[in-house]
């Protein structure tokens, strides 16, 4: 077990704590403590105080102590949906969850709620619009005596909350319905399932009593279990192709100034092969610099080197924005240092004539120049396997080269064919560890 020590959730992130030996939310109050955003379903006749509550126990996502309704929620994004019909006089809540998928709504009911199991797998909030939700809207709910800050944050948008020893959840406010959407328009239905056709303007129009007839809502459940199973098999077939969050999974270990070690020309400064403005490292050398050392064979360099995390086991990751100008070739960029004899890297990703690549070949990415990219690169040690993703995307996977101990680097390492002038950006430089 591991804990997160810090966060890699894109925009929108909320993160909240709590501590089991904390006070509860008032003086007198008897109940366990608790760092909440009070938009829960809440408020039923007594005895009870909740209409619903969604509980973890071991991993698993219970409606309150049971039954289980997803057996392992841990280290996994899922998509909630929760829909209270307080009309209707019983609990007709209804749960979607989707792996690895973020978002949260909380929605209006427009016109009707149609039950989702005569239509087959659906978007739960069809049939709803979603209400204006902002920070004003939140009642943050903590232990009576500490600060709100102490058990609740807000990075750039996303309510977070500690795992492994801790409570932890995390809600993405930014959904991915578009892509969903884009795998759905290159669905071929067969023949015999025709999409069917209700007048939903009618609908809107008039009573929100009409529903559909009984054959249609047979055809519609058919419908849409065809499309269900085509969408899932185009997205195992796309999968390697969309951009995802090559962080899911890990954690980010602390890192600042004093876990780079900056390797130079020996007898140059650092700064001059070396500038950190805005946020930016930006590190350059020249083919005719002097190596590391005075003694040594290598060709010139100006890279950092990351200490504090050399490893011989477990999964790794390194993430970090990078940035090559034009008319630099001929150079390494980043490195997983440590491997078996003769090698000596497991890792080197290099820049020839526009092209990234994998030492010589394969190449990665055609056109590199010029532009942010963002890089991310997973070594799991024990498989004996390295990933590289680009921009989110997987681009290749290699075989280990063994080692006892290996590390990462980024800056510019003259190769074979280098150009005189050779330089590097990097922004946002991370280690991550797998948490298991």
């Amino acid at each position: 077990m591991c804990r997160k020590i810090g966060g890699t959730a894109s925009y929108g992130v909320h993160k909240l704590w709590v501590f089991s030996t904390d006070k509860p939310d008032t003086l007198t109050s008897q109940t366990k403590p608790r760092t909440e955003i009070a938009i829960l379903v809440f408020g039923p006749s007594t005895p009870h105080a909740t209409t619903l509550m969604l509980r973890v126990y071991n991993g698993s996502l219970m409606y309150y102590m049971g039954p289980a309704l997803v057996p392992d929620m841990y280290n996994e994004w899922f998509r909630l949906n929760v829909i209270h019909d307080v009309d209707a006089g019983k609990n007709e809540d209804s749960y979607y969850m989707e792996s690895r998928w973020k978002g949260i709504k909380v929605p209006l009911e427009l016109f009707e709620t149609l039950e989702a199991a005569a239509w087959g797998p659906i978007d739960p909030t069809e049939g709803f619009i979603s209400l204006p939700l902002n920070q004003s809207n939140f009642v943050i709910q903590r232990p009576y005596d500490v600060p709100e800050d102490q058990r609740y944050s807000y990075v750039n948008g996303v309510h977070k909350l500690p795992d492994c020893h801790y409570l932890h959840g995390a809600w993405d406010m930014k959904l991915i319905k578009e892509e969903l959407e884009t795998s759905l328009s290159f669905l071929s239905i067969p023949s015999s399932y025709p999409k069917p056709i209700i007048n939903t303007t009618a609908r809107l129009q008039t009573s929100a009593s009409i529903q559909p007839s009984h054959s249609e809502r047979r055809e519609m459940g058919a419908y849409h279990q065809v499309a269900f199973c085509l969408a899932l098999l185009l997205f195992m077939h796309q999968a390697r192709a969309w951009p995802l969050d090559p962080t899911h999974g890990f954690v980010e270990v602390p890192l600042n100034t004093s876990n780079f070690e900056f390797h130079k020309p020996y007898d140059l400064a650092v700064s001059q092969r070396y500038s950190f403005v805005d946020g930016v490292h930006k590190l350059w050398v020249f083919s005719d610099d002097k190596p590391l050392s005075l003694n040594s064979p290598t060709k010139p360099r100006s890279e950092i080197r990351i200490r504090g995390y050399d490893y011989s086991s477990g999964v790794w990751q390194f993430e970090a924005y990078g940035y090559v100008p034009c008319g630099t070739l001929g150079v390494c960029i980043m490195q997983v240092f440590g491997a078996s004899p003769p090698h000596a890297t497991t890792l080197m990703l290099r820049v020839y004539n526009g092209t990234l690549s994998y030492y010589r070949a394969p190449a990665l990415v055609d056109d590199i120049y010029d532009r942010w990219f963002r890089l991310n690169v997973i070594h799991d040690v024990d498989a004996a396997i390295v990933k590289v993703y680009i921009d989110g995307v997987l681009k290749f996977e290699a075989p280990g080269r063994g080692g006892t101990s290996h590390y990462f680097k980024c800056g510019v390492y003259a190769q074979n064919d280098d150009s005189h002038s050779m330089e590097s950006r990097w922004k946002e430089i991370k280690v991550l560890k797998k948490c298991v």
